[in-house]
């Protein structure tokens, strides 16, 4: 299912006791206007979620841009004059969490989680290599930064002319001239 964003706890409980995940499109919530969804509270009721795009609603495909629009829904959800639930939500929502929820998210969302959603020996080599050198970046990364920090401006500030390689299913389906460095 989709959005999810007028659910109530009933209803969470029979997604959760059905089986049914949710597919998170923050950038398409903010454009229909009709709500936002808490990732944290359906969680909490073990419903799946997964983060999705869904460009009838929104304006770009990229799922950087749903990383980003998630980060920016989750920060609404704890405004306490929000309007929606005050501030309610307790965990921390940042790049990290996001990132989860457009990998293993939607791999436990599709009910693939043992197949891919992660590096891990015996699934699929579904990955990116992206180059944090380019001249054309609109960040530095700087010698004294952790990959951590470096996949943190790549998420805000990059986008797909940093990609240099794709494999999916361990096959290398996308190469560009740019060579990684890093």
């Amino acid at each position: 299912m989709a959005h999810g964003t007028k659910l109530t706890d009933d209803e969470l409980q029979v997604l959760a006791s059905t089986g049914t995940s949710i597919a998170h499109c923050p950038l398409s919530n903010f454009f229909f206007g009709d709500g936002l969804l808490s990732v944290e509270k359906c969680r909490r009721f073990g419903v799946k979620v997964g983060l999705a795009t869904d460009v009838a609603g929104g304006y770009s495909p990229s799922m950087l841009d749903a990383i980003r629009s998630a980060v920016i829904a989750n920060k609404v959800l704890k405004m306490p004059l929000s309007g929606f639930n005050g501030g309610q939500d307790s965990e921390e929502f940042d790049f990290k969490h996001a990132f989860w929820l457009a990998t293993m998210g939607s791999a436990e969302a599709l009910g693939l989680d043992k197949k891919i959603g992660s590096l891990e020996v015996g699934k699929q080599f579904d990955a990116l290599q992206v180059d944090l050198t380019g001249q054309s970046s609109a960040y530095d990364v700087f010698e004294t930064d952790t990959t951590g920090m470096a996949l943190e401006k790549w998420i805000n500030l990059g986008d797909d002319r940093e990609i240099v390689r794709v494999w999916i299913n361990g096959k290398l389906v996308r190469e560009t001239s740019q060579e990684c460095s890093r």
